[in-house]
């Protein structure tokens, strides 16, 4: 059952070659990370996103993915310069990518980090701006 969830996430079957590619042991990692989140196991958790970080170099899509994870893991934990750091990067990945969504998410993610700050005012730029992009792209 465990293989047929990761199947579906990336899309491929048993016998698809995409299984043994460095895309899929990324998103394994993230996967992994985003469920140890959950569990409080947040050092695990960053081990599996800096690995999915690691993997995804080359794929600008998944790099992004990685980064808006310790983006968040680090604004769960309270460490919002390293949050805003991480959420800066993926701002610009969306951004170039250009995936309206993904930045809408990043943009939000930025707000809530600096609200959490408390830099209230800050806050509400970033925050405006990701419900407007969201609005725009549907979700």
């Amino acid at each position: 059952m465990r293989e047929r969830y990761l199947e579906n996430q990336v899309g491929a079957t048993h016998a698809s070659p995409l299984l043994d590619t460095i895309a899929y042991h990324s998103q394994i990692h993230l996967e992994r990370g985003g469920v140890l989140e959950l569990m409080g196991r947040v050092d695990e958790a960053e081990a599996n996103y800096r690995a999915a970080l690691e993997l995804s170099k080359d794929d600008a899509g998944l790099k992004a993915d990685a980064q808006f994870a310790l983006g968040k893991l680090n604004r769960l934990r309270g460490d919002f310069e390293a949050a805003l750091d991480w959420l800066a990067q993926t701002k610009e990945a969306r951004t170039m990518l250009e995936d309206t969504a993904g930045l809408a998410q990043a943009l939000i993610e930025t707000g809530m980090a600096l609200y959490r700050k408390g830099e209230y005012a800050r806050a509400r730029e970033p925050l405006n701006e990701g419900l407007t992009l969201a609005q725009e792209a549907g979700d």
